[in-house]
């Protein structure tokens, strides 16, 4: 059963005016769980690669003082686990500092040899246990929570999956008053990030009366129980009338106590529920953003014949392709060449030349239908160049149609991440054949006006 008061933290949360506020509702909440602990909250400035402004509260009195630890001064293993997790040791065992790389991790158990370097973190100089929790919103590190205990092994996996809705909520709360001007701005879609959190804390409300229910039920069910085994100690120990009432107590209890898991099982689900629609609304607001910047550089003043190239740029920079290239029908109607690419060698992509329904990108041409295949069994009948090297077998290929006609054909390939391409990716692939088609096909109207009024 959870320590925490999860609906009345939210609404504490909702109704603070800044960082501070929730800074101070969070560490309060966790301070008033567990008043053996000692915690501080250290806030991440990414243009500096630092945390800096920590917070600490012990009872009703709250501190802060400016700070500046570097990311790469932090202990190796903490890099690795929140900053830079493909950075490699240099000589003297400390990694060098780089560009931040945001990497979830869930925690971070230092040992006595790490004090030093997070001197600067620790609320106290001697301790038995201590962790380091990230707090992250949309893949952003925001702050490092630091709590110590006087305790060994304070901090088992429950412990920390407890603290894990409350994290969330406190990121989310911390991330809203940090950035709230800028998402104002670029918000793609306030209703449904409400939404999503109008559901979350919904579910949390029900959650929280059921446990309080389960929690009242126990009360009464240990108490009774209890009363029976006094009344069993001054009586005949061994009456069988007694005996059994003592055993479908028990019954009822360890029922009590099966609920109170399911409980916190439902607790979790929520939470995971609650990062499934996170990343699912971040998948919607970076196509809204590629979008917004192709629209934008169309609105100003721009060169027509580089302006391909400036999108296959945009797409695998936005979204972390390794390989992207446009191929387009020449004057016969037949052959494809590469227009513009990324990924693959010059003298490779000079020499391609693909005929209609040759391999994927001419079965895509001919049929004029997207391939999205995430493994190679997906579509085996279509066979895939086997000379050139791919990290995975998933790959994306769309037609580029104007006016009812294929000019072309877009491919997307080698996610960076060695991952295989998910829906969203599709979804940003064919907007970003529309963008080609319209461009394209608009440059040929254009052309064509002028031949004809010369």
């Amino acid at each position: 059963m959870s320590r925490y008061e999860l609906r009345d933290i939210s609404e504490r949360l909702s109704r603070s005016a800044d960082a501070e506020a929730v800074a101070y509702e969070f560490l309060g909440a966790l301070q008033n769980a567990h008043p053996t602990w000692r915690m501080t909250l250290a806030f991440y400035e990414i243009s500096r690669d630092a945390l800096v402004k920590l917070y600490e509260r012990e009872k009703e009195q709250f501190r802060y003082r400016d700070i500046k630890v570097m990311v790469d001064q932090l202990p190796p293993r903490m890099i690795r686990n929140f900053f830079h997790p493909n950075t490699p040791l240099d000589s003297r065992g400390r990694q060098p500092s780089l560009a931040p790389v945001v990497h979830t991790a869930p925690m971070f158990e230092p040992d006595l040899n790490d004090a030093v370097l997070l001197r600067a973190l620790l609320p106290v100089a001697t301790w038995q246990s201590a962790v380091c929790l990230p707090l992250q919103d949309r893949g952003e590190m925001l702050a490092i929570l630091t709590i110590v205990s006087p305790r060994r092994g304070d901090f088992a996996p429950k412990v920390i999956d407890d603290i894990a809705p409350l994290k969330s909520m406190a990121a989310f709360a911390l991330a809203e008053r940090l950035h709230l001007a800028s998402r104002e701005a670029h918000e793609p879609d306030p209703a449904a990030s409400s939404h999503a959190m109008d559901d979350f804390r919904e579910h949390v409300e029900q959650l929280g009366v059921h446990a309080r229910e389960l929690e009242q039920d126990n009360v009464t069910k240990t108490a009774e129980l209890e009363r029976l085994t006094r009344q069993l100690e001054s009586l005949d120990r061994d009456s069988s009338g007694y005996r059994g009432e003592l055993e479908h107590m028990k019954a009822a209890l360890a029922d009590v106590q099966a609920a109170s898991l399911r409980t916190a099982e439902g607790y979790s689900r929520a939470s995971e529920q609650l990062e499934v629609a996170r990343t699912r609304l971040e998948d919607v607001r970076s196509t809204q953003d590629f979008l917004r910047t192709v629209f934008d550089s169309l609105a100003e003043e721009h060169d027509a014949r580089a302006f391909p190239g400036r999108v296959v740029q945009w797409l695998t920079e936005l979204f972390a392709v390794e390989r992207c290239s446009v191929m387009l029908l020449d004057r016969t109607g037949h052959v494809m060449r590469v227009a513009e690419q990324t990924g693959i060698p010059p003298e490779i992509a000079d020499r391609v030349r693909v005929r209609l329904g040759q391999g994927v990108a001419g079965w895509v041409a001919e049929h004029r239908k997207p391939l999205f295949v995430r493994q190679t069994d997906d579509n085996p009948e279509i066979p895939r160049n086997s000379d050139e090297t791919y990290n995975t077998d998933s790959f994306i290929c769309v037609p580029i149609v104007y006016n009812g006609r294929c000019t072309g054909v877009l491919s997307l390939s080698n996610r960076r991440d060695g991952r295989s391409f998910e829906d969203a990716d599709l979804d940003r692939a064919v907007l970003a054949a529309g963008v080609f088609a319209i461009t394209l096909g608009a440059n040929e109207v254009v052309r064509r006006a002028l031949a004809w009024a010369a």
